[in-house]
């Protein structure tokens, strides 16, 4: 067996085929064509990070979990380096945290009793989005586009109201450098898609943050704002709202540059378990 990490993503139920794609619709479950692009970021960090491919494991430990709010999937032997927590106070697992999305998850982990002493960073690991998918050549940028929360993705297809100002919707059902292509096609970014705003802010494209209409608690959007040191804005209410408002004209100033989210080394994932040597 070759070298692969074992990793966690919350979905990876991609349909095998366009027909097996429209019967998981039919049949009123999740679908993707390609995958929740925000999920697929583990493979593209890994890829990146370790020239390796990696496999999602989701009923074991000893994994190197990156992206998410799913720390309370952690299991014993896992690695956080870039996750967070949801709501709520978490269940005591014997795992290593070496790095977190933002402050509020580390001051909800801390309380909780954990470990914090392995930290480095704070940071949501997709503003590695410029370094997954650096820019070949200089980019006009033209246009808006919005980008939904997954759960509302196929709710704006025909907006009539998006149409005439026309504003082109993009489905987050798609790789991450694909998504980051198209951000930084776009003048202007309206997304209720945590990291819509995150891969908007890192390749410096002004963005609008809009509220999801899913009902999404608001803690990892407070908790990524966090870390970046930037207030936490007011969302607009909805789409509609959000072209009605001033646009802004400007990228969002950050304080993340690049190498500060540092992932741990082979041999320490090998140490852990998160390493599969063949």
């Amino acid at each position: 067996m070759p070298e692969q990490i074992r990793t966690f993503c919350w979905d990876d139920q991609n349909a095998p085929n366009r027909l097996a794609y429209y019967k998981k619709l039919a049949s009123k479950k999740n679908a993707f064509l390609v995958g929740n692009a925000g999920d697929l970021l583990s493979g593209s960090i890994i890829q990146h990070a370790y020239k390796l491919p990696h496999v999602n494991v989701k009923k074991e430990g000893h994994r190197l979990l990156l992206v998410g709010s799913v720390f309370h999937f952690v299991k014993p032997g896992d690695i956080a380096c870039g996750i967070g927590v949801r709501e709520g106070q978490p269940v005591q697992t014997d795992c290593r945290i070496m790095g977190l999305r933002g402050p509020l998850s580390y001051e909800t982990l801390k309380s909780a009793g954990y470990d914090m002493s392995e930290c480095k960073f704070l940071y949501d690991p997709g503003l590695m989005i410029r370094e997954l998918a650096p820019a070949t050549k200089p980019v006009r940028p033209r246009g808006q586009i919005f980008i939904p929360h997954y759960r509302e993705r196929f709710n704006y297809l025909l907006n009539t109201q998006l149409m005439r100002k026309r504003v082109s919707v993009v489905s987050i059902d798609a790789t991450p450098e694909a998504i980051a292509h198209r951000i930084r096609r776009a003048e202007l970014v309206y997304t209720s898609s945590l990291h819509g705003v995150v891969f908007a802010h890192s390749l410096g494209v002004p963005c609008v943050f809009v509220r999801p209409q899913t009902g999404e608690p608001m803690f990892k959007y407070q908790d990524y704002y966090a870390s970046i040191g930037v207030p936490y804005p007011t969302p607009a209410d909805n789409i509609a709202a959000a072209l009605s408002q001033p646009k802004p004209d400007s990228p969002t100033e950050i304080s993340y540059r690049d190498g500060d989210i540092q992932l741990p080394s082979k041999e320490v994932l090998q140490e852990s378990g998160a390493l599969e040597v063949g």
